[in-house]
């Protein structure tokens, strides 16, 4: 724990030229695995791979890296030994992550320079990575040969045989025979699987020789780039989850997305052991729209213009995905998903999305209003939902050129509502990965007199406060701020001041736990080279404190009242990633506790507690999606599977019953007739409404009864 006790005073650090990015809890699209890169001068002369050859550009990368790297980044985790030897395991790891590719005596060759990885990356020598890159590529072309040739191998699905799902932690084979084992079955596995898709034999060995082919090629044409951006990445890994290095190509992705200039479908990719997985949803592009794709789901085919024939993507970088599935707006992309929580060898679903520009409305501010009879009267209610702190975005369809923000939005409905004569206002911030700081900071202002919102502290221990000098309040109501665990970022700072100031009541689920700030340099300005784009440094440079001087990282904003489906949070977020920043202690801004002793929240929260329990005690649907959490928390993904079509199909089986009994229950509840199939028709995402909004109108309605009378209310009221 950091508890050093340091002085507030106010720092305006402009470095470098940097592109100040507030991070979002998801990022941008991730791109990990096997990646483009260049290499450096000391590689250069030996290597006999051409597309590998490097210059000074390349060397400078890497040094200009590892210098900003240890002096920006908020861990200050120096270059070491230590160090030395996790960087060499996190590359080996985005090489090879099922360890079926080296063998053990490359990985001892390799390990002979584990503690010589910090002095490559302040020399810039990249010697030893592009060895290490170059045995690689040639084991590549061993294995994905000796996997095509198998395609002829007449397998017996009819043995009892299993094959070991995840080598991530086996050790790596002792030699070519091993090797050639463990191939058979893999391959076995893959054309089981295509079978049990319903793909003829032809076509099944048509894709999978495609698929070994396509990998062997995209190894084989790595260039310079692709193979730095592995490494510097396996580097900011050890640093933080949200540090990363985008080469040219992946910049200019990253660009599209500060920009908000998405054409496509509206979501974020990452690779993920040879698959392409849905990293984030983007509010209001049409994936999101289409309720049809969720994040954890595998890409593993993209079809063409009628969806008639599929190229299988697996083992594709993640660029070549990206530049497939975009495309004009208006057209559509058929897309074969592996979904998250599908059994091992499950066939993929087909689902059809029209690519639209991202409707930037649909990540703006959005006012609603509710009427509750409680009590023996009708008591009318505010919503404003917020799924961004978004700046200065302008009408996706052209028809407003006026700048929009989210505390501009925000404070418009909220004069909107108080004009209406609402009672209560609820912030909905469920799923809001974060934004601008200003913006967030300018919405809490909206709530409270005056007085500190959020701290900021650097690498160098400097300390900003952001505080709220004008004293005025746009609305001082009854409040509930509604999060879960998807609320992030700037959404934590809004809740954590609001719960810190009692202003309002938190309810929900404990959120994401990003407290951390990212800053972006474009190294072809540092190194003064426009005229060559030599792609960009994404560092965590800061950490967010709570005027009460917790932090939101790692931790999060704990509600003042949680929903059941809180119990299953410990997986998500910054606590289910490595290398994430520990949670720190300051010393608390003096100011923020005035609000406290005038609303009394906390006088009220048992009671508002405990009609909350006896609500979600009586609601079936609430259960029904605690039970659906709880089997998903406790889903483990098997240690092996079966290569007997019998088994695999008797497996299927009973995981479609298990779905179809889930979505017939909730049918059940809702008086519709059983389904007698899993579609999205059987069980659209509507059909159960949002429980958790319904419950967050209750709990505020009973604050506003609560503050109104001190009376206590019978605990039946508004169920």
């Amino acid at each position: 724990m950091k508890n050093k006790f340091r002085l507030r005073f106010s720092s305006s650090r402009s470095q470098l030229g940097k592109w100040l990015l507030f991070g979002t809890a998801i990022g941008f699209l991730a791109y990990g695995g096997l990646a483009q890169q260049n290499n450096t001068q000391s590689a250069a002369a030996t290597s006999p791979n051409e597309l590998l050859a490097t210059d000074k550009h390349h060397q400078s990368v890497v040094v200009a890296t590892s210098k900003l790297a240890n002096k920006f980044h908020y861990r200050n985790k120096p270059l070491t030994n230590e160090l030395s030897e996790e960087i060499l395991g996190e590359y080996l790891e985005a090489l090879d992550p099922q360890r079926v590719y080296f063998l053990a005596a490359d990985i001892r060759n390799f390990e002979s320079n584990r503690f010589y990885y910090d002095n490559f990356l302040q020399k810039g020598d990249l010697a030893e990575v592009f060895h290490i890159f170059e045995i690689y590529q040639h084991r590549v072309r061993e294995r994905t040969d000796h996997a095509i040739s198998l395609l002829d191998y007449p397998f017996d699905f009819e043995l009892n045989e299993q094959m070991q799902i995840d080598r991530s932690l086996e050790n790596w084979p002792a030699d070519g025979s091993e090797q050639d084992t463990v191939w058979k079955k893999l391959v076995k596995h893959d054309i089981l699987t295509l079978n049990l898709s319903n793909e003829s034999e032809e076509r099944t060995t048509e894709i999978l020789k495609s698929r070994y082919q396509r990998f062997q090629n995209t190894i084989s044409m790595s260039n310079a780039f692709d193979v730095i951006e592995i490494f510097l990445n396996a580097y900011l890994k050890e640093l933080d989850p949200h540090s990363e290095f985008f080469s040219p190509h992946s910049s200019s992705n990253l660009r599209i997305s500060i920009s908000q200039q998405l054409e496509g479908i509206g979501a974020m990719l990452r690779t993920e052991n040879e698959h392409t997985v849905v990293q984030g949803i983007i509010t209001g592009g049409p994936a999101h729209l289409s309720k049809r794709l969720h994040v954890g789901d595998r890409i593993v085919a993209v079809g063409n213009p009628d969806g008639s024939i599929y190229e299988d993507i697996v083992g594709w970088r993640l660029e070549d995905v990206v530049d497939l599935i975009r495309g004009p707006k208006g057209t559509t992309v058929h897309l074969k998903i592996l979904r998250k929580d599908a059994a091992a060898g499950s066939p993929a679903d087909s689902i059809a999305i029209v690519r639209q520009r991202v409707k930037l409305e649909e990540q703006m501010a959005k006012k609603s209003t509710f009427e509750l009879e409680t009590e023996g009267r009708i008591m009318q209610l505010g919503v404003i939902q917020l799924p961004s702190f978004y700046s200065n975005f302008l009408d996706s369809d052209g028809s407003d050129n006026t700048p929009s923000s989210s505390a501009g939005d925000v404070r418009r409905y909220l004069d909107e509502l108080k004009s209406q004569g609402v009672d209560g206002v609820i912030v909905d911030l469920r799923g809001n990965g974060g934004g601008a700081l200003r913006e967030a900071v300018d919405l809490t202002s909206m709530f409270i007199p005056a007085g500190p919102i959020v701290q900021v502290e650097d690498s160098e221990d400097h300390l900003e406060v952001h505080e709220d000098f004008d004293g005025n309040v746009v609305y001082d109501g009854p409040l509930v701020v509604l999060v879960d665990r998807g609320s992030a970022s700037a959404s934590e700072i809004f809740a954590g001041a609001i719960q810190d100031y009692g202003r309002g009541v938190i309810v929900g689920e404990t959120t994401f736990g990003k407290g951390t700030l990212q800053n972006i340099w474009p190294l072809s300005q540092l190194a003064q080279k426009d005229d060559i784009d030599l792609g960009a440094l994404k560092l965590s440079t800061a950490q967010f404190f709570r005027v009460n001087g917790t932090s939101t990282q790692h931790l999060g904003v704990v509600p003042d009242v949680l929903f059941p489906t809180n119990k299953f949070v410990s997986k998500s977020g910054e606590r289910a990633l490595d290398n994430a920043l520990p949670s720190s202690v300051i010393e608390p801004s003096k100011g923020a506790q005035m609000w406290r002793q005038k609303l009394k929240i906390e006088k009220n929260l048992p009671e508002i507690k405990q009609l909350n329990r006896a609500r979600v005690e009586l609601n079936p649907l609430m259960k029904i999606l605690v039970e659906r959490d709880q089997q998903s928390f406790h889903r483990t993904a098997p240690s092996v599977v079966s290569l007997n079509i019998n088994e695999r199909q008797s497996t299927l089986a009973t995981d479609r019953s298990e779905q179809l009994a889930y979505i017939n229950k909730v049918r059940s509840l809702l008086g519709l007739d059983a389904a007698e199939t899993i579609s999205d028709e059987a069980f659209p995402s509507e059909m159960i409404g949002d429980i958790f909004l319904d419950e967050a109108v209750n709990i505020l309605a009973d604050l506003v009864t609560l503050q109104s009378s001190g009376a206590k209310i019978a605990s039946q009221s508004n169920s």
